[in-house]
């Protein structure tokens, strides 16, 4: 399974390449880091390799415009797409698992357990 970070921005680089090498290759698409690489959107990946992936990181980041380049947020206060990537996923019904990675740094009056709460919170909102 190839996980994706910053590498999605360098010139040349085509997710095709390491999923040829065989068809038992699987994409881990993390959708914070491709938005906050490229500020290109992740449902274009998604659409594209839906039959490949069998899971994605979900993180809130900025873009590489922002005032604050690719920097990680808590869930709602960066630019990642994320409730468009859930309603596509919804309505598709891809088998394809979210993951929450809780990357920005933790307010000192909660803990990595309370803020995963409030990501899961945030994303259930989106779909009810």
């Amino acid at each position: 399974m190839f996980h994706t970070h910053g590498q999605v921005a360098d010139a040349g680089f085509s997710f095709d390449t390491y999923l040829a090498y065989s068809p038992a290759n699987l994409l881990n698409l993390d959708a914070g880091h491709y938005y906050g690489a490229t500020g290109l959107h992740p449902n274009d990946v998604i659409v594209k390799y839906h039959d490949r992936m069998r899971s994605i990181h979900i993180k809130d980041k900025t873009g590489p415009k922002h005032a604050t380049p690719n920097a990680n947020k808590p869930f709602g206060q960066g630019e990642t797409p994320i409730a468009d990537i859930l309603q596509l996923l919804k309505k598709e019904r891809w088998p394809i698992r979210v993951d929450v990675e809780l990357e920005y740094p933790i307010p000192e009056d909660s803990d990595a357990a309370k803020e995963t709460k409030k990501c899961i919170d945030y994303m259930r909102n989106i779909l009810e």
